[in-house]
């Protein structure tokens, strides 16, 4: 009896530990309901995955500004490019060109040119600026052509160094001249002078130390070179070099410019408005002038009260006695006094700018 039951305990314990070990190894089958979540609990799913939205395309800067400039050539009779006297009407065929006017982006200026019977061309200035998405259109002039005998001569050229353009000019009368380099500051129109001084006698160093290069005119009919045009590979964006940092000289106003003896038509020019009073003029007057490198405001004192007040200048008008005859045709540094210059009581020529007898030369 014990035999027989040592072996049946014997054979059971053989049995259990089959069953534990065929458990352990994961024998037989489960129930599904084991692995189920609890009643009213949601299954975990993989977060599906959100499609890339395609990226914004950046339009092209210089395509925007083509596009503009199309539309400025097709009404390119629309704008006003000054009323510098009569008998200058224009000649109807207008025309454009493409350089650059400032070094910050890769958009060239277009150059919009008005000819007339008088034989000078009179130019305006349109510029797309990439940073506002918006147009410039500074209100001033450019010239460019030959005047009448004694009179206005002016070219303009692209700057070698590809920054804005130099325009050259000279009274025919007396040689006295200038290179000025013309640039775009913000929304304004910036001229520099580079050279003064004698077209006869002395030599412009601009023309080989900047260098020179052919504006190309097309006619307004033909805009192919606008859809045409390339931006430059080359072009590296840097930061306009400051040309007209100055000394002190106490309280008084200090500008750098040039002096010289110029005839009515150049006159015009450098003031940039008409003579309002032509035909009445004698055109063969001439005027001795500072010319202002850059115009600017100055607060000046009023030639009927003696008030001071503040209004744009471009040129001073100086006699001999404030100014030697010396100093004619020279680039120099002036001051003059804001309570001893003065703004004008008439409508002469120079239009609007101020005279004076005391003026400083600096350097």
């Amino acid at each position: 009896m014990d035999m027989k039951f040592r072996k049946q305990s014997g054979l059971a314990a053989l049995l259990l530990a089959a069953v534990l070990l065929l458990s352990a190894c994961g024998g037989g089958e489960k129930d599904p309901a084991e692995n189920a979540p609890a009643s009213g609990e949601p299954e975990a799913q993989e977060p599906a995955e959100t499609p890339e939205e395609p990226a914004e395309e950046v339009p092209d800067p210089g395509k925007l500004a083509m596009e503009q400039y199309k539309e400025i050539v097709g009404r390119a009779e629309t704008y006003d490019y000054g009323d510098f006297g009569p008998n200058k009407e224009p000649t109807g065929e207008y025309r454009y060109a493409l350089t650059p006017m400032q070094t910050r982006h890769n958009v060239p200026a277009l150059l919009l040119s008005q000819p007339t019977t008088f034989g000078i061309d009179y130019i305006r200035v349109f510029q797309y600026d990439p940073d506002s998405g918006t147009l410039l259109e500074p209100p001033d002039i450019l010239m460019e052509g030959v005047g009448e005998a004694g009179g206005f001569r002016g070219n303009l050229f692209a700057a070698g160094d590809r920054n804005g353009v130099l325009s050259c000019s000279n009274s025919s009368g007396t040689g006295e001249g200038q290179t000025q380099r013309v640039t775009l500051d913000g929304g304004a129109v910036r001229m520099v002078t580079l050279w003064a001084g004698n077209v006869l006698g002395e030599t412009d160093w601009t023309f080989e130390e900047i260098g020179t290069e052919e504006l190309q005119w097309h006619d307004a009919g033909d805009t192919a070179a606008l859809d045409a045009w390339t931006p430059d590979p080359d072009f590296v964006p840097r930061e306009p070099v400051d040309e007209t940092a100055l000394p002190e000289d106490g309280d008084r106003i200090v500008f750098r410019g040039i002096i010289g003896l110029y005839d009515y038509e150049t006159t015009m020019f450098l003031q940039g408005c008409p003579d309002p009073n032509a035909p009445y003029t004698d055109p063969s007057d001439m005027y001795r002038l500072l010319v202002l490198d850059v115009p600017r405001n100055m607060t000046l004192t009023s030639g009927i009260d003696e008030e001071l007040f503040e209004a744009g200048v471009r040129v001073v008008s100086v006699p001999y006695e404030a100014v030697p005859e010396e100093y004619d045709g020279q680039h120099l540094i002036f001051s003059i006094d804001p309570n001893a210059t003065y703004w004008p009581t008439d409508s002469g020529m120079p239009v609007a700018q101020p005279y004076t007898m005391d003026v400083h030369i600096l350097s």
